[in-house]
Order: C-alpha cells, then sequence, then structure tokens
C-alpha cells in the first residue's frame, strides 16, 4: 500500500463522505505540545492495537485529524499539534512505541505529515500487510493478537490466529524451495552450461519482503549502482539484460566459460550471486584448477553482502533478509588458503551449504555473518574465520568497510 498521501485527498474524505473501513481508520487526537504522550497512554495503545490490526489483515491507513460525526461520517478535518518543527520527535517517539510494544516487529511503516492549510497538519500512518503476521501487542501481563474487521478493530480468534501461523510456515517453506530450485536450475546448466560441471559459489539473499506478491522492485534504480554487481572483480566490467525473473548482470568471458559470474536480481527483490571464474582458478605452475585464495574470496563475499544488504534498504525493501551460501561441485577441488600458497585437503563433498541466516534491523551484521563465514571456513580445512578471533568475537578492522 502506497502512501503519499495529498492535501486534495484527506479534503475528499471529507467532501465525498468516505467511511472508515477494512483498510481505513480515521482519528482525531489532538497533541498540545506536538508530543505524542499528550493524548495519553490509554489512546497511544488503542493507536497500537489499529496498527498491529491492520498489519494482521491486509494493511491499512491511519489518518490523524479527521472528526467523525455522531454517524461516524468524517465531518471535518482538524489540527493535530504536529508541525513541521516537531514532526521528527513525534514520529520517532511513535516508532519507539510501536517496538517496544509489537512482537515480531512491523516493519515498512511509512508517517508523512500532510499540510492541509496554514497552521493545520494531519499525519498519515500508513502500515503495510505483513509478511511476518501475526504480530502480538504485549498488555504489560501478557501478549494480545487483534485484527482488522470492517471497520472495528478485535481481538484475533483461534482461527485466525491457526490461518496466520499455517501461512507463515508456508513462506519459510517457500523460501527453502525457491533457493533449492534454483540451485537445481545451476547443476542442470543454468544459466552455463559449464556450471553443470565447474566448481561455484552461490550467494542468496531473501527479504520477508518478497513474500508479498504484490511488491515490485523498479530494477532501473539498480542498473547504474556500482556497488551492486557481481563478487569479483570490479562491477564496469560487467553486462547486463533483462529477463522474465528480473534483470541479469554478467561477468564474461573467458577461454573456458561463457559466464564467469553472475548477478540474478529478481523483480521482487530477491537476488542470487553466483561466482565461477575463482571457484576454477588455474595455477600454472601445477596445472590445476583451484578455488582461489580463500581470505581474499571471503573478504569480497563479505563487503559484497553488506553492499547488497544496504541497497536493498536504501530501495525499501525493508524487514528481514534470509541469507545462505552454497559451494556446488566442490568435490576433489583444494583451496589456496593464503598467498604462500598454502592449500588445503580436497572437499569431500560436492555440495556445501552454510545455515540459512535471518538478518533484520535489529541485528548486528557481525554476528549474523558467524554462521555462514564459519560454515565455510570449516569446509576449507580452517578452524575459525579470518574475520573472527580465537574466542568467536568479531574482527572490528576486519568490518571496517560498514563505516566507509
Amino acid at each position: 500500500m502506497s502512501s503519499n498521501i495529498t492535501a486534495e485527498f484527506i479534503q475528499n474524505i471529507i467532501s465525498d463522505k468516505i467511511k472508515e473501513s477494512n483498510v481505513l481508520e480515521y482519528k482525531s487526537y489532538f497533541f498540545e505540545r506536538g508530543k505524542l504522550n499528550d493524548i495519553g497512554s490509554s489512546a497511544i495503545n488503542d493507536l497500537i492495537k489499529i496498527i498491529s490490526s491492520f498489519s494482521n489483515a491486509s494493511g491499512g491507513r491511519i489518518i490523524i485529524g479527521i472528526r467523525e460525526d455522531n454517524n461516524h461520517n468524517p465531518a471535518e478535518i482538524i489540527d493535530t499539534g504536529v508541525n513541521k518543527t516537531n514532526f521528527e520527535e513525534w514520529e520517532q517517539s511513535l516508532r519507539n512505541k510501536i517496538t517496544t510494544s509489537t512482537n515480531p516487529n512491523i516493519y515498512g511503516i511509512e508517517i508523512e505529515l500532510v499540510e492541509i492549510e496554514q497552521d493545520k497538519n494531519c499525519i498519515v500512518i500508513t502500515v503495510p500487510d505483513s509478511v511476518l503476521k501475526p504480530h502480538a501487542i504485549y498488555n504489560g501481563t501478557k501478549d494480545e493478537f487483534y485484527i482488522r474487521n470492517g471497520n472495528v478493530t478485535n481481538p484475533m480468534r483461534y482461527n485466525d490466529l491457526k490461518s496466520t501461523f499455517h501461512q507463515f510456515e508456508f513462506k519459510q517453506e517457500a523460501i527453502t524451495r525457491f533457493i533449492n530450485d534454483r540451485l537445481s536450475l545451476i547443476l542442470n546448466g543454468y544459466p552455463d552450461e559449464t556450471f553443470i560441471t565447474d566448481s561455484s559459489l552461490v550467494l542468496h539473499i531473501i527479504p520477508e519482503w518478497s513474500l508479498n506478491r504484490s511488491n515490485f522492485l523498479d530494477l532501473k534504480l539498480l542498473e547504474k549502482r556500482e556497488n551492486f554487481g557481481v563478487l569479483f572483480p570490479p562491477n564496469k566490467y560487467t553486462s547486463q539484460l533483462y529477463n522474465a525473473d528480473g534483470i541479469l548482470k554478467i561477468l564474461g568471458y573467458d577461454s573456458d566459460r561463457n559466464y564467469m559470474s553472475y548477478i540474478q536480481v529478481f523483480t521482487n527483490g530477491r537476488i542470487e550471486v553466483t561466482e565461477a571464474r575463482l571457484l576454477n582458478y588455474y595455477e600454472n605452475d601445477n596445472d590445476k584448477y583451484v578455488i582461489y585464495e580463500w581470505n581474499v574470496l571471503e573478504k569480497g563475499l563479505v563487503q559484497q553482502i553488506h553492499n547488497y544488504l544496504e541497497t536493498l534498504e536504501e530501495l525499501k525493501v525493508y524487514g528481514n533478509y534470509y541469507i545462505t551460501v552454497t559451494l556446488l561441485n566442490v568435490k576433489g577441488k583444494t583451496v589456496r588458503i593464503n598467498w604462500w600458497p598454502e592449500y588445503s585437503k580436497p572437499f569431500i563433498h560436492n555440495i556445501v551449504r552454510t545455515p540459512l541466516v535471518k538478518y533484520g534491523p535489529n541485528d548486528e551484521f557481525e554476528k549474523a555473518m558467524y554462521p555462514i563465514l564459519t560454515t565455510l571456513a570449516h569446509a576449507c580445512g580452517l578452524s575459525k574465520s579470518y574475520f573472527y578471533d580465537d574466542d568467536n568475537n568479531p574482527i572490528k578492522e576486519m568490518f571496517n568497510f560498514e563505516n566507509k
């Protein structure tokens, strides 16, 4: 549900007498000092209930600054007491209240101040249809669940809760199924037949945002983003084309393969990045193909994951992300551990899969990456990743790119 509400839209609500509905709620709160707490805890809790009820249904919009008459028709626009000067503080107070009151957190809420006329402002809160439903509200002693039915906010019934939990389980299965299907395609020669036998590293990033079928990412926003390309080397050497899935950026060719690496960005925000060139590095001295220096690969992988996540957030592909890395066709392959060169023992498994890690706005990137990097390090015969010390603590210098 898009926001961008105009003064004209709100004025038309009054003139056309558009009543509250399953996606529309009006409030006539006045914040005397421009502060959220001015309306009291009872009214604030009621507002949070309505927000959670929309997120547990199909999303909705709350307009603060509309007074209803005795027949529940929108009667007039009133000022909220919030203006451009104090709106940022008011908004942050509401977001803090939502975060501390709901579980799991509701992502993607948009809050905007709409100027109707001089000294008269409305506040519009747009709540998405959440992929993390059901969302509970903690009332001080227990969790409560609410859902929007028509123009009323009601406690969720058992069947409502059962249905939403089933939806959540289905979405978890959908993520796993998507990853497995994509890996199967690669092993069967997509997008190039060399992937049938060549070793490759495959990164998948699945935003929960992508599980809502109504969400659509404008891929033109990614065309010229230099930090949103293949893993290695510089992205300026890539070509790109649109396909049925979205946009495909390719690094190719060399003497052995048409695709050295690629990134496929889907219209729903999902990302698949595959690196083949450095997983099939030819050493003249030894006359064999090896996996390139792992300390270099690991550093590039982590930095690019960070870049991808940062860009998705900028594009408002919000919420949690599921991240996993898979090594394909690596049985018998050795890894250059570092530049000495020092080599690992040959891989004993043909496919190596890391855990599916969930990373969200409140999570630390360094901690989220630990299971992925440690699994890959162990597969290479290392006791730990280069990004963590002997006590498994992140090495700050290795994550310095976060501040660049």
